[in-house]
């Protein structure tokens, strides 16, 4: 390792983080949302709205395939998994947080949760195979 002196004409201050600039953007691609949760997380933490209330998404992993969802359309069986489309591919979501709720995993929150009743609010799509 060869150390060198810093130059400090060169150096910057990172920007503040606000609560609202930590609000997903969906409507990027799937590697650029990926890094943006895994940079926020655990705290302060990537979150997006769902219905009324705010969901911290804390662990996720990236699937880049091609569909035709718009960029923000969950896909989920209801049972296991949920997957929000990106430009170009899924964020699969392995932990999260939903306001007021404690941090766990996305199984534990789909035993005690009926994604339709959000089907309103969000777009959303239930299916039997996951894409």
């Amino acid at each position: 390792i060869e150390l060198q002196e810093q130059d400090s004409s060169l150096v910057s201050s990172a920007p503040k983080i606000y609560h609202e600039t930590c609000e997903i953007n969906f409507d990027a691609d799937v590697q650029t949302v990926f890094d943006f949760i895994r940079g926020l997380s655990p705290y302060p933490g990537a979150w997006t709205q769902v219905g009324d209330l705010e969901c911290k998404i804390i662990r996720a992993k990236m699937l880049t395939i091609e569909h035709n969802h718009t960029p923000g359309h969950w896909v989920s069986d209801n049972k296991n998994y949920i997957h929000i489309a990106c430009r170009d591919g899924y964020i699969r979501i392995a932990e999260l947080k939903l306001q007021g709720k404690r941090q766990m995993s996305v199984r534990d929150f789909l035993n005690g949760t009926d994604l339709r009743k959000w089907q309103t609010e969000i777009q959303l799509s239930i299916v039997s195979d996951a894409p």
